[in-house]
């Protein structure tokens, strides 16, 4: 389902200059361009590929990548951009699995860390951890990319809001348009798969939705709740 569009242009990257800007080129003129995505995403961003941006009224950038492009269509990698599609399509009831559910704070300070949203399901208190899945390998959405302290810290502490009682999600945005299912990166974070499985016997709950980009900025949400491979 179509879920917003927004305005892009083509680009090429010419430098990645640090993990969240890069050097792009538009029509013959250079620009910086703000990577709103601290991954590592080298099978994304790299010389040559080619990229959607969208120009930004302030900072030290004028444009944000918004997303990669893979054949006819986009990897959304703009995290950001991820984040608020996912509100929308949660206000207007695309996601299941929070159908009784409303967001009620963003970026919540708790037991010492700080959680995406609290949510409220039915009089239930949750809190709710969103997570952007753009490796792509045979045919999974994959993360992380990189060893991820901040996501193990993630995991542990939504593990242990369960425990007390709350409802407690992890939900992964399968980014990349080929992608058929999420599972974790276990090959560069043995530790973040190990325990998502321990966070899942004790209640935590584990959703992927499928959400990617149109070369003319159609934001496009296929499937709420892609497989999960967890093992």
């Amino acid at each position: 389902m179509i879920i917003d569009r927004i305005n892009v242009f083509k680009c090429w990257i010419l430098i990645r200059e640090s993990r969240v800007t890069a050097i792009v080129k538009h029509n013959g003129d250079i620009y910086r361009a703000l990577l709103r995505n601290t991954g590592k995403l080298q099978d994304l961003i790299y010389p040559g590929s080619q990229v959607l941006c969208s120009f930004k009224s302030s900072g030290r950038t004028s444009i944000n990548i918004v997303g990669v492009i893979v054949n006819d269509e986009a990897v959304l990698v703009d995290t950001y951009i991820q984040m608020k599609m996912f509100e929308k399509a949660c206000s207007i009831g695309l996601i299941p699995w929070l159908k009784e559910c409303t967001i009620r704070n963003r970026e919540v300070k708790v037991k010492g860390g700080r959680i995406d949203y609290r949510i409220e399901c039915n009089g239930v208190e949750g809190f709710l951890e969103l997570k952007s899945a753009v490796l792509f390998k045979d045919g999974y959405a994959m993360y992380p990319d990189t060893p991820s302290k901040r996501g193990l810290k993630h995991i542990l502490l939504l593990r242990d809001l369960r425990k007390e009682g709350y409802r407690a999600i992890i939900a992964f945005i399968v980014a990349h348009p080929k992608a058929e299912a999420f599972k974790p990166y276990v090959e560069v974070d043995k530790r973040i798969g190990y325990e998502l499985k321990e966070a899942i016997k004790t209640g935590v709950e584990v959703y992927a939705v499928k959400m990617y980009l149109k070369l003319d900025g159609t934001i496009v949400i296929e499937d709420p709740n892609v497989r999960c491979e967890i093992i």
